[in-house]
């Protein structure tokens, strides 16, 4: 009773990078101020190992954080959940 679930799928997002704030593009970055329009009290996120890969892990926490920080302060009060990528592998061998 009075709880309201609302879906918005989007697959294949990367995190991107302040710089991608709110320019439209294939990011999380890029869609702060469209998925904030939403009006969202909890936003779920599963991260892709695509996003872990392509940076040091330092670049992955920075803009993972600052992703978070642009939707707070986009849609204040909002909660997030997300799921970390599977350990990444470079060497292709299996576990």
């Amino acid at each position: 009773p009075g709880l309201t679930v609302n879906v918005r799928a989007q697959g294949s997002r990367v995190i991107g990078t302040s710089a991608n704030l709110n320019d439209d593009g294939n990011s999380l970055f890029g869609n702060v101020a469209e998925d904030a329009a939403f009006g969202p009290q909890l936003v779920t996120v599963k991260i892709g190992a695509n996003d872990f890969v392509s940076g040091t892990a330092a670049q992955y926490r920075t803009n993972l954080t600052g992703w978070i920080s642009a939707l707070k302060a986009a849609r204040p009060g909002v909660k997030i959940a997300w799921s970390p990528p599977l350990p990444y592998n470079p060497t292709g061998a299996p576990h």
